[in-house]
């Protein structure tokens, strides 16, 4: 049995977040269409990360306005989704005349592991990939690989 402060037991399978204060203020484009989903990302991205900035498009589309009008320290990119899916986003945001915006460090997130779908993501321009259902740690690991990634 584990205890917090104040020796309140907790049962050994309950995870304890610790917030990284250099994620502090982090600014993340959530891209997701299943409703699920976007709840589960956004309430463990508040868990993981002081003062987030969460912006959440529900599609590749959703995505790259989001991304005309704002700027990002990484973008969290579902795969499947209606109208435009993970692909053709990253290779649209890629091709931005910004250069900051078009250099943004993309994170896919996608239940399918196959090799192919690997290989796909990285020959879209993605700089990462995350598998779901992810657990709090690997999303905190993901985002700081993405952020600094000279320290991966």
């Amino acid at each position: 049995m584990l205890f917090r402060s104040g020796e309140v037991p907790i049962e050994e399978t309950e995870e304890i977040i610790v917030v990284d204060k250099k994620l502090s203020g982090t600014k993340i484009l959530l891209v997701e269409d299943n409703d699920f989903n976007k709840v589960v990302a956004v309430e463990t991205l508040k868990d993981l990360i002081d003062n987030p900035f969460i912006v959440v498009a529900v599609n590749g589309k959703n995505a790259l306005e989001e991304i005309e009008k704002n700027v990002f320290d990484v973008v969290l990119m579902d795969i499947q989704m209606p109208e435009m899916d993970g692909y053709e986003t990253t290779r649209r945001i890629r091709a931005l005349n910004n250069k900051t915006k078009a250099c943004i460090r993309i994170c896919a997130m996608t239940a399918n592991v196959t090799k192919e779908e690997i290989e796909g993501c990285a020959t879209a321009g993605m700089n990462d990939f995350m598998i779901k259902p992810f657990t709090p740690e690997m999303l905190k690991e993901k985002i700081l690989g993405n952020i600094y990634p000279e320290k991966k």
